[in-house]
């Protein structure tokens, strides 16, 4: 046995022989296990309370506490119930029951006297279960989710912390309670008797509002299974419950901020509309539009950009579109005519968006005429105060308490507009706008009150221009005798702060309109994979609104390939705090099949610099990896001619080509037999119906159809009732929700069809697959040729060696019943048949023997012995024809009379070949088939009857040696009469 790790068990022996206690230590610690012993039960339990024990090995007999009793013991202590005891010795008749159970499961039991093997597997075998099971309750407890189980009447058996932090208890308490204590009386009656009425395997979700231990509403998910016992009864439930409340929340958020978007359309005090990006069609106006220039929002829907333009500025305005189509940004200052003519200065704002599925504009023409009428009156008091501006600085003023100005500086005449003259003879409350007003006086009460020696804050004044300009405004108390007679000021100019300010909200807003608007997938997840944010792209490209991809797991849309490897790799990501680039995963589209993206991401950070998530974007690279696939599949069913050993597997090989392009767990492959004209399903993997015989080429299936029209063929349920409708086809299996065939195409002829089918996914194919699957098809057309090229050569050769093995029987004996044994051996299993028989004839006896047969070990052997008269219609027929091949002897009218008394019910086909000597049929053989139809090729004919022809051989010399013999010995007489006679 392998020594134990630095990490080592620990074992307590516990026996009253001190001899045995030696000897258990001197098994154990050569092995790495840590030990201790104790002479009786109590001792052990003292020991079991200070140190940590993974296995306890006792001896059954002990004074005071003996092992049974130590046993139940441990197992009544949560503590100590999980520790697994090892009893050693013989148990008294009167503890055999409850030895009963510990054989059932519940720790393990050693005879003594033990080998030491023994011991030292059951050791190791128990510490090994109880650290999994260690392992697997830290999980649970550990988990974030609420795990529980109960036995059927509601009583708590378990509960994880999760549980126990939600509902405020601790766990150990709510052990044996019922779950009424936790959700109520009425629900838990609910659900104990919904519980009792499951009678399926399968897994069951369920919503609920519950209150936490905060009284807080919370809403959860969760998810329940039943326990079975061995006689598949119901005993217990378990549950696994998540707090969605958040997320509920987050759609919520999501929804109302929608619902905000569409009324900063319409209520915008700004005028917006909405164009057609082709034809410049008003699609869309708000409120603020209509009052502003003077037309109903109905004009406004029949006209264009152009009527609100003077007609000197229209080629200016196409100019500029044809030359800034792509820019999502300021078009500048524009003039515009409202219905009155009066004509305005707009400042115009527009990005690109997809309005109804119409590619558009929105447009914001903000009205500056008054603004620009303001900015030249500003214009020329700057003129007039130039001076002033060029040594501009901070504004210092003062007031006395009641708010009088007593002192301006130059720059507060340059930025209000008054003179000095002016200000000393105003109020502060006639400069601060109205709307500040009242701050700036609680501001001074406060101060007053409270002696501050400072204060900061931003407010707005009026200048004499009228103008609102913000300041940030810093005063202080000025102190006479101890007394505040006054405030000195000092008021910085901060418009270029709020200008930056708006510029950077805009800079947002715009960075919005491009993520809104890019073709790439914008997305964001947090720390849990689950998405918290999504761009309109994705829609298009998987064909999932946003609000069903906010709050899911990443996971799950990913192909299970692709899903299982990035599950493993995200925790890793998220341990070493970093993104990925290039990585290429197959996601799950909503209407059909999966979609191929090249994923790109960032991990995100909080101020404090912990991870929160990730921020990425995905391109659709579908149809570039779909030609790499492609090509990977063409190249290796062009290998596989080469490396597949027969046909079927070459099939096999095409088969798994395709399932990694496209959805191929339903497929087959029909090809056409032109001596019989059938149509054979060489390839067939179905999950719901089983392979079919050949079928003649006339059918009307589908597969038939592409055979004959030579054309590929893209099937949905619509399309399906269409051409059963019209009689093109008839419906044979299972209906398919999606079918692709493609036909098998040589230069020469169309050979069979390739198809593959969903039963529940209409939109599981598209036309880029059938052209994909067309070019593979044709790869493996010529791919079957070259293969049934050398199947053919190989066969010829096998048909040719089965002769020779019979040609030689033949000229190495003359024993016939050995030619016999030979044939129907080497036949049966060349053709691979069930049953080989050689039926010989006997005119005399009027009977017909199985002279000799073969036949697979599962087979019974056929009839021996059939009267000749009831044979005389197959005898006359073989007579005739030599050979009588029946494909499907049940269904065929030929073996009416022969099917169940010559031919055996077991019999799915059947093939008799003549054996002649001359033109006397002297028998035939009988090779069958009893597990599945068999369709005799000419291949099967030809060595069939080579070797009857060998057989006949056999008997045609067999027959010369006899005659040989017999007139041997007859002139051996004669000439022992005439020595007889001259004697």
């Amino acid at each position: 046995m392998n020594k134990l790790a630095d990490n080592a068990a620990t074992v307590l022996i516990v026996n009253d022989d001190q001899m045995q206690l030696d000897r258990l230590r001197g098994l154990l610690e050569p092995e790495g296990y840590q030990t201790f012993v104790a002479q009786d039960g109590q001792r052990a339990l003292e020991i079991i309370r200070t140190s940590r024990i993974d296995i306890i090995i006792s001896n059954v007999v002990m004074p005071e506490m003996n092992g049974m009793e130590l046993w139940r013991r441990l197992k009544k202590d949560p503590h100590t119930a999980t520790i697994p005891l090892l009893l050693a010795g013989g148990i008294p008749r009167e503890d055999w029951p409850l030895l009963d159970s510990v054989h059932a499961g519940a720790d393990d039991y050693l005879d003594i006297p033990f080998r030491h093997e023994e011991l030292l597997v059951k050791v190791a075998r128990l510490i090994e279960r109880h650290r999994v099971e260690r392992r697997y309750r830290d999980i649970v407890e550990q988990a974030a989710d609420i795990i529980y189980t109960r036995d059927m009447d509601g009583f708590i058996r378990s509960i994880n912390e999760a549980g126990a932090r939600f509902f405020g208890c601790p766990a150990f308490e709510l052990l044996g309670k019922s779950i009424s204590v936790l959700i109520g009386e009425d629900a838990a009656a609910r659900d104990i008797a919904a519980m009792k009425s499951v009678k399926s395997f399968e897994p069951i979700r369920f919503t609920d509002c519950l209150k936490n231990a905060l009284g807080e509403e919370r809403y959860l998910e969760g998810i329940v299974t039943i326990e079975r016992d061995s006689q598949d009864q119901n005993v217990g439930v378990r549950g696994v419950v998540r707090d969605v409340t958040d997320r509920r929340m987050a759609e919520g958020a999501l929804q109302k901020q929608n619902e905000e978007y569409r009324l900063l359309f319409e209520s915008n005090p700004c005028p917006m509309y909405v164009l057609d990006e082709r034809t410049l069609a008003f699609l869309a106006v708000n409120q603020s539009a209509v009052n502003h220039y003077g037309y109903s929002r109905e004009e406004f829907l029949d006209m264009s950009a152009q009527d609100i333009r003077p007609a000197n500025d229209v080629p200016a305005l196409l100019s500029y579109l044809a030359q800034h189509r792509e820019r999502n940004d300021s078009a500048g200052v524009w003039k515009h005519r409202k219905k009155d003519g009066a004509i305005i200065e707009v400042d115009v704002n527009w990005h690109k968006l997809d309005f109804a599925g119409r590619p558009a504009f929105l447009v914001m023409a903000n009205d500056i005429t008054d603004q620009k009428r303001a900015q030249a009156a500003v214009t020329e008091s700057e003129e007039r105060y130039r001076e002033l501006f060029e040594n501009a600085n901070d504004i210092i003023y003062t007031i006395d308490l009641a708010g009088n100005f007593t002192s301006l500086n130059q720059t507060g005449e340059r930025l209000t507009g008054y003179s000095l003259a002016e200000a000393l003879t105003m109020n502060i409350a006639q400069v601060v706008a109205p709307d500040h007003l009242e701050n700036v006086r609680q501001n001074l009460a406060r101060k007053l009150e409270s002696n501050e020696v400072s204060t900061v804050y931003e407010t707005e004044i009026i200048t004499k221009s009228g103008a609102r300009l913000p300041l940030e405004l810093s005063s202080r108390l000025i102190y006479r005798s101890g007394k505040p007679v006054a405030v000195q000021g000092t008021a910085r100019d901060i418009t270029a702060r709020k200008a930056a300010e708006d510029a950077l909200k805009d800079s947002e807003e715009k960075f919005r309109s491009i993520v809104e608007t890019t073709n790439e997938w914008i997305w964001a997840i947090d720390v849990h994979e689950n998405y918290i944010y999504t761009n309109p792209a994705v829609e298009e490209i998987l064909g999932y609104r946003s609000e069903e991809i906010i709050g899911a797991n990443v996971l799950t849309f990913l192909h299970n390939d692709d899903r299982a490897e990035f599950e493993s790799l995200l925790p890793k990501l998220i341990d070493e705090r970093r993104g990925w680039t290039g990585r290429v995963l197959r996601w799950k589209h909503k209407h059909a099949g999966y979609r191929y993206l090249e994923s790109n991401a960032l991990p995100v950070f909080d101020s404090q610099e912990k991870l929160v998530g990730f921020r990425g974007a995905d391109r659709d690279i579908t149809e570039r990896r779909r030609m790499e696939l492609e090509r990977e599949a063409i190249f290796k069913i062009v290998q596989g001619v080469i490396t597949t050993p027969t046909l079927h597997a070459l099939l096999k090989l095409v088969h798994r080509s395709i399932s990694k392009v496209l959805y191929a767990e339903n497929c087959f492959v029909a090809l056409h037999d032109p001596a019989t004209n059938l149509l054979h399903f060489e390839f067939w993997l179905d999950e719901n119906d089983a392979p079919p015989p050949p079928r003649p080429v006339g059918k009307k299936g589908f597969a038939n159809y592409v055979l004959c029209s030579g054309e590929p063929l893209l099937l949905t349920k619509a399309l399906t009732e269409q051409m059963i409708a019209r009689g093109d086809v008839e419906q044979s299996g299972t209906s398919s929700a999606s079918w692709l065939g493609v036909p098998l195409r040589t230069e020469s002829r169309t050979m069979g069809v390739l198809v593959v089918q969903h039963y529940d996914d209409e939109h599981a194919y598209s036309e880029q697959d059938l052209e994909l699957l067309t070019s593979i098809g044709s790869q493996t057309a010529l791919a079957i040729e070259q293969k049934r090229a050398e199947s053919e050569i190989q066969q010829q050769a096998q048909r040719v060696a089965v002769t020779n093995r019979i040609s030689q029987a033949v000229r190495r004996t003359l024993d016939v019943s050995e030619v016999f044994e030979t044939a129907v051996r080497e036949l049966g299993q060349h053709l691979e048949v069930d049953r080989c028989s050689l039926y010989m004839k006997d005119e005399k006896a009027g009977r017909v023997t199985n002279a000799a047969e073969f036949h697979v070990p599962d087979v019974e052997p056929a009839g021996t012995d059939f009267d000749l008269p009831r044979l005389k219609g197959l005898t006359e027929s073989m007579e005739k024809h030599g050979v009588m091949a029946f494909h499907d002897v049940a269904g065929d009218k030929r073996s009416r009379g022969l099917y169940g008394t010559v031919v055996k019910r077991d019999v799915k086909s059947i093939m008799y070949v003549g054996v002649t000597v001359g033109h006397e049929l002297l028998g035939a053989f009988a090779l069958s088939t009893t597990k599945a139809l068999r369709y005799w090729s000419e291949a099967d004919i030809e060595v069939a009857k080579s070797a009857a022809d060998q057989t006949g051989i056999a008997i045609r010399q067999a027959r010369l040696y006899q005659q040989s013999e017999a007139t041997s010995m007859r002139e051996a007489l004669v000439n022992k009469l005439s020595v007889a006679i001259r004697a």
